[in-house]
């Protein structure tokens, strides 16, 4: 997967868990060596993430669905339009491929967009490699909790766990997975609860590795919760739509009458047309929100 901004606009009910298969490019067998390199340490970087434009997330709240559809994380929404000219990182080894991870923060001559992307393409690689790492899920768990990355980073890691490398991990590391992913879905402070609670969804579905109960109530909390990341809210409030949550219906009805978010208002308008079968009630209840959006396209 190639970071790239997320353009355009598209409606919130298209919302869906479906992976879209991609073509990856697999280099010849390699393997990953200890580096005690402790490139970037000293650079001093703050991990919050900042606050989100109302504009922006609008704007989010439309194209959402279509990274959710992508099956890429919720990070990926926010992805500036500067990306487009990111060049593919030179890595010369596996050494350098293991220090650019480890690095935190900018550094000179490559802004901190650049070089999250350039972690993303190498985990991308990482991942698809016909021998991986044998400590690759280590990696990228490490990559994970290491609170002195930014968010960003740390949100691609739960994405390829989750997203990528899952099915080719062995059973004892497939656990130390979902517990990761069970940890990180409650970080409903930034995009990495939500890119959690994808993940856990989708591994439900595909290999049932998450029973239902528990996956319904993880993400009624994230809903739920007044203080989450707005990205996370949404995406959870979209996922009660996919699962098919019972409880959902009435909920999803009040939060779009009451919520003081637009973009909340607007996902759960459009989750309760879906858990309501479009019946004349949610089609109108549908209608009066999105008629307030400034999204093209998001009033249909």
């Amino acid at each position: 997967m190639i970071l790239m901004p997320v353009v355009g606009m598209c409606l919130l009910i298209t919302a869906t868990l479906i992976v879209r298969s991609r073509s990856m490019h697999r280099p010849k067998p390699s393997h990953l060596v200890k580096n005690n390199s402790n490139s970037g340490s000293s650079i001093a970087f703050s991990t919050s993430h900042p606050e989100m434009p109302a504009n922006k997330a609008v704007e989010v709240s439309c194209v959402l669905p279509r990274a959710i559809h992508a099956g890429k994380s919720v990070a990926m929404a926010t992805g500036s339009r500067q990306l487009e000219a990111i060049v593919k990182p030179t890595i010369r080894s596996e050494v350098d491929a293991l220090a650019l991870l480890r690095t935190v923060g900018p550094v000179p001559g490559r802004s901190l967009q650049g070089l999250q992307a350039q972690k993303n393409r190498l985990m991308d690689h990482l991942v698809s490699m016909p021998y991986p790492p044998s400590n690759l899920t280590d990696i990228l768990i490490g990559l994970y909790e290491d609170l002195s990355q930014d968010v960003v980073t740390r949100d691609y890691a739960i994405q390829h766990l989750s997203l990528n490398w899952y099915s080719r991990a062995g059973s004892a590391e497939q656990i130390k997975i979902r517990d990761v992913l069970r940890s990180a879905s409650m970080e409903h402070a930034s995009t990495i609860g939500g890119t959690a609670l994808l993940g856990m969804t989708r591994l439900s579905r595909e290999s049932n590795a998450f029973i239902r109960d528990e996956l319904n109530e993880t993400v009624l909390k994230a809903a739920a919760d007044e203080t989450a990341s707005e990205l996370t809210r949404i995406t959870a409030v979209r996922l009660w739509g996919t699962l098919k949550i019972s409880d959902a219906k009435v909920l999803s009805k009040k939060l779009a009458e009451d919520a003081d978010s637009l973009p909340l208002a607007m996902a759960a308008a459009s989750t309760y047309r879906e858990l309501d079968g479009s019946s004349p009630q949610s089609q109108a209840l549908h209608a009066s929100v999105m008629s307030k959006s400034p999204c093209v396209g998001c009033q249909n």
